[in-house]
């Protein structure tokens, strides 16, 4: 099996040019949005634009290089969404333009809304879209070109919720919401053709890190020690290393092979991880970064799901 490449000590990185990408600020900086759950009230969500300015600062009359500072402005929501509870959201850029999409959602007997939203930052309208086959609360959604992969968190092998099929993809290649759903290969680290005894009693698994890389989703759960790669180009999974990945929960996405994520060493401090795969000879290397800021104080980010860049 081929080995993940050893990571370098952080003093050694710290020289390397990555870390000054992430350090330096933007003057062009994608807007962000946050989308908010009410529980069980409905509108399902309120989307919030957030606007943080950057503002010269004269670095406090010590003579040093001037810094900026941050303004805060009180959030106010630009869209109701009405669709169900307990999505998972995700950023997905179309050829009409920057979209947020929701899958998934809770198991109701009254269709009360959407089990598939999609929202357009430019238009702020919302539109439905086709649901999933088998009811998804939070599932993990991978954008991968045209397509948006949808894998359960916490996959059931008795009934809904988070029931077969446990693995499906969206198209929306035809920048418009069709029915273009479609089942995938059921992951191998699944429970799936159990005995009877293992039937009654079965293996809990759940997704605990995930991200995207190119065409491949790679994929770390509890229950067994490993990395796991499904190729979208060749629809087939298989086993890339024989350790978990570095992180919690997904990895953010923050230029060519760059990632955010949140270490679970430190109190789960966000880390940048540079990961590389290749297909033909399958092999995983990744490389931690500290993340340096250019600000004093650095708030905790405490979950990634439902921020989205637009």
């Amino acid at each position: 099996m081929p080995r993940r490449g050893n990571k370098r000590k952080l003093e050694e990185t710290a020289r390397d040019p990555v870390p000054c990408q992430i350090a330096r600020s933007s003057s062009d900086s994608p807007s962000v949005y946050l989308v908010v759950g009410h529980e069980v009230c409905l509108p399902s969500y309120s989307v919030y634009k957030v606007q943080v300015e950057s503002l010269p600062d004269d670095g406090g009359g010590g003579g040093g290089a001037p810094r900026r500072i941050r303004r805060r402005r009180r959030l106010r929501p630009v869209a109701s969404l009405y669709s169900k509870h307990r999505m998972s959201f995700v950023p997905f850029r179309s050829r009409l333009g920057p979209w947020i999409v929701g899958v998934g959602g809770d198991y109701a007997d009254e269709d009360y809304g959407p089990g598939t939203i999609v929202f357009d930052t430019k238009t702020q309208e919302a539109i439905a879209g086709p649901k999933l086959v088998s009811t998804k609360p939070h599932p993990v959604l991978l954008p991968v070109g045209d397509r948006i992969y949808a894998l359960s968190s916490s996959p059931s092998v008795k009934e809904d919720p988070d029931f077969v099929p446990w693995f499906e993809m969206l198209d929306l290649s035809e920048a418009q919401v069709a029915d273009g759903r479609l089942e995938m290969p059921w992951p191998p680290y699944f429970p799936w053709e159990l005995t009877p005894r293992q039937y009654i009693l079965p293996l809990e698994v759940t997704v605990k890190s995930y991200a995207e890389v190119g065409s491949c989703i790679l994929v770390s759960v509890t229950g067994q020690t490993g990395t796991h790669m499904f190729d979208t180009g060749t629809e087939q999974w298989s086993k890339l290393d024989d350790e978990d990945l570095p992180f919690v929960s997904g990895a953010i996405p923050h230029g060519p092979l760059l990632f955010l994520g949140l270490s679970p060493r430190g109190g789960g401090k966000i880390t940048a991880y540079k990961i590389t795969v290749t297909t033909g000879c399958p092999s995983l290397s990744i490389v931690e970064f500290p993340v340096v800021a250019d600000w004093e104080v650095v708030e905790e980010v405490a979950s990634a799901i439902r921020f989205v860049p637009g």
